[in-house]
């Protein structure tokens, strides 16, 4: 916990909230449009650690998930009428990024007053662009548990300049500044645990989604894990991850987890000791994770699946090897047949990701893909078990090499 290093405020709780933290609906369910059909997979966890570190300053705090909540713009702005936040934070992934900046602009008519923030990974690598509009005061960069509390302290309390709270983006005098990068948290189990008496639970796909840690340490093209981590995992001990699952299992009753790592199985033992874990403690668990094909073999596949994973997700993004060269990948095409038919044969349900139009994908590179697809469905198919694949056409995504470079490819 941070508490040795976090100030409760001594202040008595206001009539209305202190600070409002707002996880954005995907693009296509545009704010402007009071719509919301869809189910969201899992809970916004990373606006769930903000408010549990705001809540143990003292600060009090609302998160508001629209996909998950299914709220409409009129639902946000009679939350915002009867609330009047005094710093309202939101998150940004590339496909939540302008409905992010409707609801800043959303923010500001409802409450002129407040301090409005923006994060996550779109606006961190883009901060000068999420500042150009003028609804958005300042950009939390990366990890922002600690920079929110800053941020918080500064705009309630009055503590602080905004110059000294490190990794941020904001405007002063009609110019941008930037301060210097905030250094990652070393040790993730200071954190207090994710503050999911915030979120309707019920709402999600996998309620019970966790993260034992944070980063990755290999550099694909097209993804932006590595730069936001600073190329390298940062794990929470194995006994934190236990005992947060034990948590959500005994108070919460929920059995159905998605572990959110980027890669779930980068530490084969870490992996070992955390199956081992689940079983000691008799959880009744079923899970989901995501991986990568040179990361598992037919053991490790074993001991998951006896601690409850019946889902995993493999990257494996082209079908052929010249492209997952060029993309740095690190992994071959054989690599993946190999975990594929281990996974299925071990009763594991597999999900594929392979992504059309890379930098060099031709017509040939992009039926190699085809075919592989079609070839582990055969092989699901034989085996009597589900395999499912998805095609996404390329996004370059700020901070990958595919978006620095961009254009050059044209």
């Amino acid at each position: 916990m941070l508490t040795g290093r976090l100030c409760r405020g001594s202040r008595q709780r206001r009539m209305h909230m202190d600070i409002l933290l707002v996880n954005p609906p995907p693009q296509k369910q545009v704010v402007d449009q009071n719509e919301t059909h869809f189910m969201t997979v899992s809970p916004p966890l990373g606006l769930a650690y903000i408010a549990a570190v705001l809540e143990e300053d003292g600060f009090t705090v609302r998160l508001a998930c629209m996909p998950g909540e299914r709220l409409k713009r009129a639902d946000l702005e009679a939350l915002l009428r009867r609330e009047q936040p005094q710093l309202i934070g939101i998150t940004s992934m590339v496909n939540t990024y302008n409905n992010g900046l409707r609801i800043a602009s959303i923010a500001r008519r409802f409450c002129p007053g407040a301090a409005i923030v923006m994060g996550g990974p779109h606006a961190s690598f883009l901060g000068e662009e999420t500042l150009a509009g003028g609804q958005v005061d300042a950009v939390c960069r990366f990890e922002g548990e600690l920079t929110m509390l800053e941020l918080a302290r500064h705009y309630l309390r009055g503590e602080g300049r905004l110059e000294e709270i490190r990794g941020i983006v904001y405007r002063k005098d009609g110019r941008t500044k930037a301060t210097p990068e905030r250094p990652f948290i070393e040790d993730l189990d200071e954190l207090p645990l994710p503050a999911r008496h915030l979120l309707q639970l019920e709402s999600y796909q996998y309620p019970g989604s966790v993260i034992t840690g944070r980063g990755c340490p290999f550099n694909c093209a097209f993804c932006a894990a590595n730069a936001i981590s600073g190329s390298r995992c940062r794990m929470r001990s194995t006994k934190a991850v236990l005992e947060e699952l034990e948590e959500i299992y005994r108070r919460y009753g929920l059995a159905k987890i998605f572990f959110l790592d980027d890669t779930f199985t980068v530490s084969k033992a870490r992996v070992w000791e955390i199956c081992a874990g689940i079983a000691e403690r008799k959880l009744p668990l079923e899970w989901y994770c995501e991986s990568r094909v040179n990361t598992v073999d037919a053991e490790l596949l074993d001991v998951m699946y006896e601690a409850g994973c019946r889902v995993i997700q493999f990257g494996v993004e082209s079908g052929n090897d010249g492209i997952l060269k060029k993309i740095n990948k690190g992994i071959s095409t054989g690599q993946v047949e190999q975990a594929v038919e281990a996974a299925l044969k071990r009763g594991v349900k597999v999900v594929c990701s392979m992504i059309i139009g890379h930098p060099d994908d031709t017509h040939e590179t992009v039926r190699d893909t085809i075919r592989l697809g079609e070839k582990l469905l055969h092989m699901a198919k034989k085996l009597g078990t589900v395999l499912r694949i998805s095609f996404p056409v390329l996004t370059p995504l700020p901070g990958t090499r595919v978006y620095e470079d961009a254009e050059d490819l044209g």
